[in-house]
């Protein structure tokens, strides 16, 4: 369904559609670390920045819901997912 939208913003607005939690919650938690990559690539750095700084009921991004659950690995590429965009949207590159 993702890859079918045409927009990163339509995108962005189906994975937001419940205010209080995302499917990268939910993905954070479970630790569905490929469906994670999944979400975060069919979307820009800026919409990647801000479905990452949206908090579920208990106040918690899903990075830190991640990290609450000593789930690493997805607290790694949660974290370099973070980097990479907030490079992009300063104008500078990194790969990882």
């Amino acid at each position: 369904l993702l890859t079918s939208l045409q927009s990163s913003a339509d995108r962005l607005k189906l994975l937001m559609a419940d205010d209080e939690e995302t499917p990268l919650h939910a993905a954070a938690c479970w630790v569905r670390t490929e469906s994670v990559k999944m979400i975060l690539d069919s979307l820009t750095p800026d919409h990647q920045i801000q479905i990452m700084s949206v908090q579920d009921w208990d106040g918690e991004t899903a990075v830190q819901i991640a990290e609450r659950r000593g789930h690493t690995n997805t607290v790694r590429v949660l974290s370099e997912y973070q980097q990479r965009a907030d490079n992009l949207m300063r104008g500078e590159y990194s790969k990882f």
